[in-house]
């Protein structure tokens, strides 16, 4: 996934205060407006959600780094909406609890590619992080017509997902074999005993599980047993997964900056229109001339094709 991409970008020390757009004319109830986005610099996809939110957004925007220091700045800028990109972003505010309100109210927060997140009040929205298990389940079938068992790896804290899963499973006529694991060496212990009637792996993302360890045994199943294996990010189809999908960044900078400029503007929440994000499906085509899957249908369904 996205997330696991960017563990290892390295940490800022600075806040860099970005402008609109230029030509950008904000309306005079915007002008003053301030908002802090949260991300760890240095992550490409990260990145892109940052540049295509802060040339959106009618306000001014200041770009910060999950580290220490980072409630002395967000007290400082005082800001009226604050987005945090990312699993990192999310766990330093949250567990150091250091939003500070501002005039006596908690500002506006916003959060996207997080996968371990609650929200906690109306003040709160949550954009997306995992594509849809429909979604997920449909490009099964489209690289392959006739598959219908699928073995899903999962934490403990993607239950709620799992269940999801099991939902739109039901619907589309799967059968899935659950594999809940606490920890990655579990995980790959209990992929070494997965269910041989599945003829698909899905990687349900998950940071808790997803370690390049558990990737790799992930891929060799996939070719010992001629398995199509579903990874969580565009990375995971570079690296040998037959498919991945996941959420497309410029998209999901989009629709924050959307959601963002009509929360500034003092839409209620329950009012606020939502385009949404979309989704894109890399599959990595000399993994599926390995596995005998042709290309021609999920190219036709516009699928990004990595090498």
């Amino acid at each position: 996934m996205v997330a696991l991409v960017c563990l290892l970008a390295s940490l800022s020390t600075s806040a860099e205060p970005a402008q609109p757009r230029p030509g950008t004319v904000l309306p005079p109830q915007l002008q003053r407006q301030r908002v802090a986005l949260v991300r760890r610099p240095g992550c490409r996809e990260y990145e892109k959600v940052a540049e295509e939110f802060k040339g959106r957004v009618r306000a001014a925007v200041w770009l910060l780094s999950p580290q220490r220091g980072l409630g002395t700045q967000l007290a400082r800028l005082d800001p009226h909406l604050v987005l945090l990109v990312g699993q990192s972003a999310y766990d330093q505010v949250r567990e150091a609890g250091i939003l500070a309100p501002r005039s006596g109210s908690r500002p506006l927060l916003m959060h996207t590619l997080v996968f371990h997140g609650l929200l906690h009040g109306p003040r709160e929205v949550a954009l997306p992080a995992r594509a849809s298990p429909s979604e997920v389940l449909a490009a099964f079938r489209l690289a392959r017509p006739g598959l219908r068992r699928v073995a899903v790896l999962y934490g403990p804290r993607s239950r709620d997902a799992m269940d999801g899963a099991r939902t739109a499973a039901s619907e589309l006529g799967f059968t899935l074999y659950p594999i809940e694991a606490p920890s990655p060496t579990r995980a790959i212990g209990l992929l070494r005993r997965m269910n041989h009637q599945a003829r698909g792996l899905w990687l349900l993302t998950d940071l808790d599980l997803l370690t390049p360890q558990v990737l790799q045994y992930a891929l060799g199943i996939q070719f010992r047993r001629k398995v199509l294996l579903m990874g969580a990010t565009r990375r995971h189809a570079e690296h040998g997964a037959l498919l991945a999908l996941d959420y497309e960044p410029n998209s999901l900078g989009r629709e924050a900056a959307d959601i963002a400029n009509q929360l500034l503007a003092g839409v209620p929440r329950r009012r606020i229109t939502v385009v949404g994000a979309t989704t894109r499906l890399c599959v990595n085509q000399g993994t599926a001339r390995t596995l005998r899957v042709p290309l021609s249908r999920l190219k036709a369904a516009g699928a990004e094709m990595v090498p």
